[in-house]
């Protein structure tokens, strides 16, 4: 394992102002990737009556979605990780926007399949390649907050995205929706290729390279962190309209404010983020959100159950949990600075591995348990989470890396 960090490219040197607009140009690049991926989230019924399909299936998207986006990153890298961040960054997103107009043009379910699949391909770029952009923009000392601004724009995504295609979904019908994000998506590729510098290519990456990744133990260890953290937060949160019901007897037409509210307790946790990882240091900010989410956890089956109390909950676990995300890209760029581009995907793919492990758990669990049990298996979820990073800290202090050799 390599500890040195990348260099920023010549871009750091740039006034300050035009840095920080750029990184606002690159947060829209996570926009755009979290409002495509997550439409179809908000557009269930009407896409559901016009395929005649059950809404569960159209739900099956976001699986979809997932998985092949776990699989696709990692192997970007591999065939084109090489070239210039920006060109793959506009590329994605093009690809996306094709994957979109697919999907409005479907007359079938398979033919949205196939759609949604094309975009997480085009996703598979932009994720990485945004959050590698951000870090390469500016030196060591201000990448936590460069990260945490990018991820700003996923953040805001899990606000805005799902209401916004909802209410445009019954104004303008599901298909004007997808061209209306596939527009938005080619408007931020312009603004992507006019404002965001070129990025050196970073060191050659192959599939022995994937490997040797997750043999080394203080770098697979960390990708474990965020493959745990986000089991724990799904295997309750997919299912979190019911819980909120049931458990918490909210009345079903607020639940979409405790949802709304989680998503602003998201945005403070990525803002405590980016004030504090360069303060604090990306390690404590870790240890903050892990040991704050298992907390959340602990407690959310004993609180009194009230509305108040459950969006309250909402909005201490959204800052908690989301806290996580730029202290940790920052970690992995520090860890191993060439193969950054490579870490940065396969951090992604344990994100989307989460989001349909967790997923599938929540399912599981409900059938079985009820919903009561879930935040039981988050909390074991995040438990591990805590047990990786003290491994990966107790490895890394050791100066053990990769096969455990020095």
């Amino acid at each position: 394992m390599s500890s040195s960090t990348p260099q920023s490219d010549d871009t750091s040197r740039k006034h300050p102002a035009t840095e920080l607009r750029t990184l606002f140009v690159l947060a829209g690049s996570y926009f755009a990737l979290g409002v495509g991926s997550l439409s179809v989230v908000g557009l269930v019924l009407p896409m559901a009556q016009d395929l005649a399909v059950a809404p569960g299936t159209i739900a099956f998207l976001v699986t979809v979605f997932a998985l092949t986006y776990a699989f696709a990153a990692p192997v970007v890298q591999v065939y084109f990780g090489q070239q210039d961040r920006r060109t793959l960054l506009v590329s994605g997103m093009f690809v996306m926007a094709l994957g979109l107009l697919l999907c409005a043009v479907s007359t079938s379910y398979v033919m949205v399949s196939v759609g949604r699949t094309l975009m997480a391909f085009g996703a598979a770029f932009v994720g990485p390649m945004t959050s590698a952009s951000a870090a390469a923009l500016t030196p060591p000392a201000r990448r936590g907050s460069a990260l945490a601004i990018a991820f700003a724009g996923l953040t805001l995504a899990t606000v805005a995205g799902v209401p916004l295609s909802n209410w445009l979904g019954d104004s303008i019908g599901w298909r004007w929706v997808m061209v209306a994000i596939a527009v938005f998506v080619v408007a931020e590729a312009g603004l992507v290729r006019w404002l965001v510098p070129s990025s050196s290519a970073p060191q050659a990456v192959n599939f022995a390279s994937i490997v040797s990744v997750l043999r080394d133990r203080v770098l697979a260890s960390t990708l474990a962190v965020t493959l745990c953290q986000i089991s724990g937060q799904f295997s309750t949160y997919a299912l979190i309209g019911l819980y909120l019901v049931e458990v918490f007897n909210v009345p079903s037409p607020t639940v979409p404010l405790a949802l709304f509210l989680y998503g602003i307790g998201g945005i403070a946790g990525n803002i405590i983020a980016a004030r504090l990882t360069d303060r604090l240091g990306f390690n404590r900010m870790i240890w903050i959100s892990l040991i704050g989410l298992a907390i959340v956890m602990t407690c959310l089956p004993y609180l009194p159950k009230t509305t108040a109390v459950a969006i309250g909950a909402m909005f201490i676990w959204a800052c908690m949990g989301l806290m996580l995300f730029a202290p940790q890209q920052n970690r992995l760029v520090t860890l191993d600075g060439p193969r950054s581009n490579l870490l940065l995907a396969l951090n992604s793919s344990a994100v989307y591995i989460g989001i349909a492990g967790g997923a599938a758990v929540s399912g599981l669990v409900y059938e079985s348990l009820g919903s009561a049990w879930t935040p039981f298996f988050s909390l074991g979820f995040v438990t591990l989470a805590v047990v990786m990073f003290w491994i990966s800290r107790t490895v890394e202090k050791r100066g053990l890396g990769e096969g455990g050799s020095s």
